[in-house]
């Protein structure tokens, strides 16, 4: 669990007492007792680096602290892990936990060492670099010492670092190479090339690795970004599979069950009843495997031995296993093989030679284990599974309130409510002033004629046409004449639900209901531009329903099983979406939406039915002609007789293009949409390379048109890791059309919230062409330019040197004199056209922005498209539709902060039909970084209905952040404004942490903050102002707001900066 010590979770002031909030030492005591009591241990976290150097212990021992070459202290992470008073305090803290309320170890946090070596001359050791390596030996010695002299037997310590010296002191270590770079070693490259390297890896490492050393295995942590992100539905389930099977100790991390819990259970139920995977022998070259995606090994404990098999490849397999079962299976006969996944025997009685080679099927990304036993142990494996039959709902028939209710649809089984349409979600605006309101668990009597339902809006109307279908009812749902709003969406309520599924695009989310939800809205941070912790467990638009035959099945206390199908693929709405909580309700919720964030489709149609899919259904993979557009796992598929296009399904990036006609040589084998100068920058003002790759919450749509298919992804670029979302925001969107020819049409698209002016600035499409060696530009049929590849690295080609510049119409890349790959009609919609085509090595670029003196504008989209035709195919024709933005708008005028007075950033301007309240609804295109207990809330405003919120109990420094574009020419003047707001408002243990309104600047010396408010005590709304001056050498500014390392409560509203 989290650390609990007081003050935050990774900012400990005093060690001995409780988090504000948490609750008291009985409490904590009791739920230490109730986990032992259900077979678990209880390790807490330790944070040995102490916290800040404002504390009463750093004041009370300043010998304690690690200090830099000028003598100075870090203001965090401070403590020299290396000092013997340190280490001695930290195992007095360790033992009293242990003692008071029986705890039985630790996970040790950032225990590698001190953040710096200790160069104060009072070291009691000899060099300076010992406070890091030997520091953190010695503090993981001295905890774990001071818990096993509590519990000998089961206390144990688990260190959050890893390497081979740590792993010697800790019980256990993590494995963050498996997690942050061997896993996405399989997104980014061939399968086949993928288990290659990781069968080689993981048996090295058990011979690098001190004997006996346990490493967590994980997928994802709270350093890390959501797995399902980054792999998908089905291939979050196969890296489980391989976590939980290869040696190792495999950790679920908070939250990574939902929508996987049903596939986990099956994966760990096969981790128990199979000893050689929890203790056993790992020999990962011991079995070869063909096809090549497929990783195969040996595991063994004793004389019982399972093969694992995990198919890494987009594809159903035919697998054949090879292993010397002459060499592990010594002396044994009358063998039987049991398939764990399908829970059956798949032969018996079978000798020693039989076994040399076993065939089995995989689907794609399909995982299993063959448990080899013989007559002896047959009995320790379980009989045949069979799958138990899911009944079907009895009757489904249409009823409604008895009351007068606006609302008064009920789907009933044998008197039972199973589905209730319980509200409309609309924008305050398309409320009509007289909707009325009642509640709708009044009695329920049965509606013969299934008659129309239509619900006046302020202008036109919400019709629902039920229809009765041979398993239950259908619906068609559609607006009427309805003009404006941007969202609107039926809710329905699912009484009794303990376990939904939801049929995607990539497979199966199956779970059960347990409400989770702290916030509908969510909250905001420096990690994820979307909200988190919101009522949501499923949202099409990150992972689309099935476009054949989605559905979603419930099933609960007293109501058989029904399912909720969308049978038309052209009629489906606009996004669908499951709720653990709606409003101050909980329970399970089924949202379907008109509109919603731009998407729209004003007319849809379900079905709510007995008839349920088949046990184990998965996706179906729709062809039209010749051609399939398919996601699997990380990946996206669009793939006809001429080519294969493979996208990551964060961002849509190309990740390989095959000729396949040619398949032997990638014609790209792989992309990125990035950029690495002028647009995002660090905290310190230093470069930040940002790509839409790395956009694990990126949206994306499939959609059929006629003979066509539409694969469309928006998001924001990012960094790879926890802590790199792009400052300031960087939006894109990237879109496919593909038919069954040889030629698909990519469009791309960019904008963002910082503009430049004569500055660095460099953004691009890559594409990695391997074989290339000559390449012509053409215009009007007319060559501009051409190249062939050099044999030193540097760029060819280069559009930006043509007199005058322009951006080819056309392109044709060769490679031996045969074509590999064309673009035509290449167009470009913005202020510019592409600055510079060119090639660099392999690497081939298509860049907006490329040099030192660009210039574009915030806020304005900047968009390119192009036909790309492989090999020697004819290119076809696709249409450019419109772009994302037509014409060419101005830059925005008056205040240079986005979204100042927060409606956008709360827009909850959403209510109810029935009752005229307001909803808590996660925003959408935040552009303000929240801090910890930040929020956005309609309670009390200046102007407008929204304004922002944040509570300090910490003493943190928790500022709602926005990087704002000025001319930064030194003595530039600028006025910054807020209203403001405070509550119990108190100073920090230095003068300036009160509530602050400021410009921050970032400087060659550092960080230039500008105040214009000292903000204490309890005040009503009153007007924050002044006038900052811009510091020399300044290269960037943020606007800060909210409560600066003291505590109390503070409301901002209205910010606004504007020159002078």
């Amino acid at each position: 669990m989290l650390p609990v010590e007081d003050q935050s979770p990774y900012q400990p002031r005093d060690y001995y007492k409780f988090q504000a909030g948490l609750g008291t030492p009985e409490e904590f005591g009791a739920l230490v007792k109730r986990a032992h009591e259900l077979g678990l241990h209880v390790l807490m976290d330790c944070v040995p680096h102490g916290g800040t150097n404002t504390n009463d212990r750093a004041k009370e021992h300043p010998e304690w602290l690690a200090r830099d070459l000028n003598g100075k202290s870090l203001s965090y992470w401070c403590f020299d892990f290396n000092q013997p008073g340190w280490q001695q305090y930290m195992a007095g803290v360790a033992s009293y936990y242990v003692r008071q309320y029986d705890v039985d170890g630790y996970r040790v946090d950032a225990c590698s060492g001190s953040k710096i070596p200790n160069w104060s001359k009072d070291i009691p050791y000899q060099r300076a670099s010992l406070a890091q390596l030997q520091g953190g030996l010695g503090m993981l010695g001295s905890v774990r010492g001071a818990v096993r002299a509590l519990k000998p037997r089961v206390g144990g310590l688990l260190a959050e670092t890893e390497g081979a010296p740590y792993a010697t002191t800790a019980d256990a270590v993590y494995d963050f190479t498996f997690c942050n770079s061997i896993l996405h070693d399989w997104r980014n490259s061939p399968p086949d090339v993928f288990v290659r390297r990781i069968r080689t890896w993981l048996e090295e490492q058990q011979y690098t690795d001190p004997q006996g050393t346990i490493h967590l295995r994980h997928v994802e942590n709270h350093d890390t970004l959501r797995g399902q992100g980054w792999f998908g539905v089905r291939g979050m389930r196969t890296v489980a599979a391989l976590m939980a099977w290869i040696h190792g100790m495999p950790m679920i991390y908070d939250h990574e069950e939902v929508g996987h819990e049903d596939a986990l259970r099956q994966i760990y139920d096969i981790r128990a009843l199979l000893p050689e995977l929890r203790r056993g022998e790992a020999h990962y070259v011991a079995v070869g495997a063909t096809p090549g995606e497929v990783f195969a090994f040996l595991r063994r404990d004793g004389a019982r031995a399972s093969l694992v098999a995990l198919n890494f490849g987009p594809n159903a397999v035919h697998a054949k296993l090879t292993w010397d079962a002459d060499k592990w299976l010594t002396g044994r006969s009358k063998l039987c093989v049991y398939d764990a996944m399908q829970g059956r025997l798949v032969s018996e009685g079978q000798s020693v030679a039989q076994l040399r080679t076993l065939s089995l099927d995989l689907p794609a990304l399909g995982y299993t284990v063959l448990a080899i036993r013989d007559a002896a142990q047959r009995g320790e494996l379980p009989p045949d599974a069979s799958r138990p039959k899911p009944l079907g709902v009895g009757s489904l028939r249409l009823a409604k309130s008895a009351g007068p209710a606006p609302l008064p649809l009920l789907l009933l089984d044998n008197q039972r409510p199973v589905l209730e349409l319980t509200d409309l979600l609309l924008p305050t605006a398309c409320r009509p002033t007289d909707a009325r309101a009642s509640a709708l668990s009044t009695p329920a009597t049965q509606v013969p004629n299934y008659p129309v339902t239509q619900l006046p809006l302020a202008s036109g109307s919400a019709r629902l046409e039920p229809t009765p279908s041979p398993t239950g009812v259908s619906f068609r749902a559609h607006l009427v004449n309805v003009p404006i709003g941007t969202a609107a969406g039926l809710v329905l309520r699912v009484p009794n639900a303990t376990h939904y599924q939801v049929r995607t695009t990539d497979g199966v989310l199956s779970s059960s209901v347990f409400p989770v939800c702290r916030s509908a809205a969510g909250t905001y941070g420096s990690i994820y531009w979307r909200p988190q912790g919101t009522s949501a467990l499923f949202d099409s638009r990150l992972t689309p329903l099935a476009e054949t035959d989605g559905w979603l099945t419930f099933r609960g206390d007293g109501v058989r099983e029904f399912a909720l199908r969308f049978p038309q693929t052209d009629r489906l709405p606009a996004v669908v979406q499951l709720h653990d909580r709606y409003g101050d309700q909980q329970g399970l919720f089924v949202l379907l939406h008109w509109r919603l964030d731009g998407l729209r489709a004003d007319d849809f149609t379900f079905e709510v039915t007995s008839a349920l899919p088949a046990a184990g259904a998965e996706t179906a993979e729709p062809k039209m002609g010749s051609l399939t557009v398919r996601q699997v796992g990380p990946w996206w598929i669009a793939e006809n007789a001429y080519y294969r296009l493979t996208l990551h399904k964060s961002g849509g990036v190309i990740r390989e293009l095959i000729d396949k006609p040619h398949p032997e040589q990638p014609v790209i084998s792989s992309g990125a949409f990035y950029t690495d100068r002028g647009l995002c920058i660090t905290r310190d003002g230093g470069r930040q390379r940002t790509s839409a790759e790395y956009d694990v919450e990126s949206a994306v749509q499939v959609r059929r048109e006629g003979a066509r298919v539409r694969l469309r992804f928006e998001g924001q670029f990012r960094g790879q890791y926890r802590f790199d979302k792009a400052s300031p925001p960087l939006r894109f969107y990237t879109e496919y059309v593909f038919d069954d020819g040889p030629t698909f049409r990519h469009t791309w698209g960019w904008e963002s919230d910082r503009g430049l002016t004569k500055e660095d600035g460099f953004l691009a499409q890559m594409w990695a062409v391997d074989s290339w060696d000559q390449f012509r530009c053409a215009n009007g049929g007319k060559v501009i330019l051409q190249g062939e590849r050099g044999e030193k690295p540097g760029r060819v080609g280069e559009t930006k040197r043509l007199t005058p510049p322009l951006t080819p119409a056309h392109l044709e890349v060769l490679a031996k004199g045969q074509p590999l790959l064309r673009l035509d009609e290449i167009a470009t919609n913005g202020p510019a056209p592409l600055r510079n085509v060119f090639f660099d090595g392999h690497n081939f670029f298509l860049a907006s922005l490329d040099g030192a003196d660009e210039t574009c504008l915030r806020n304005r989209w900047y968009e390119a498209s192009a036909l790309l035709t492989v090999g020697s195919a004819k290119p076809e024709a696709l249409p450019l539709d419109a772009w994302q933005a037509a014409g060419t708008a101005p830059e925005r005028t008056g205040s240079l902060v986005r979204d100042g007075s927060f409606e956008q950033s709360g827009s909850s301007n959403l209510v109810s039909y029935r009752t005229g309240e307001r909803v808590p609804w996660p925003a959408t295109g935040l552009v303000w970084d929240a801090p910890a207990g930040g929020t956005f809330t309609s309670e009390t405003n200046h102007g407008g209905g929204t304004c922002a919120k944040v509570v300090n109990t910490s003493g943190d420094y928790l500022l709602f952040r926005q990087p704002v574009t000025l001319d930064l020419a030194p003595g530039k003047k600028y006025r910054l404004t807020a209203w403001v707001r405070g509550e119990n408002l108190v100073r920090g243990v230095d003068a300036w942490r009160t509530g602050s309104v400021r410009l921050a600047f970032t400087t060659p010396t550092g960080q230039h903050y500008a105040q214009v408010a000292e903000l204490l005590g309890t005040f009503d709304w009153k007007l924050a102002a002044g006038v900052v001056e811009v510091p020399a050498g300044a290269s960037s500014a943020e606007v800060q707001v909210g409560v600066n390392g003291g505590t109390g409560t503070m409301w901002i509203d209205e910010v606004t900066v504007a020159a002078e």
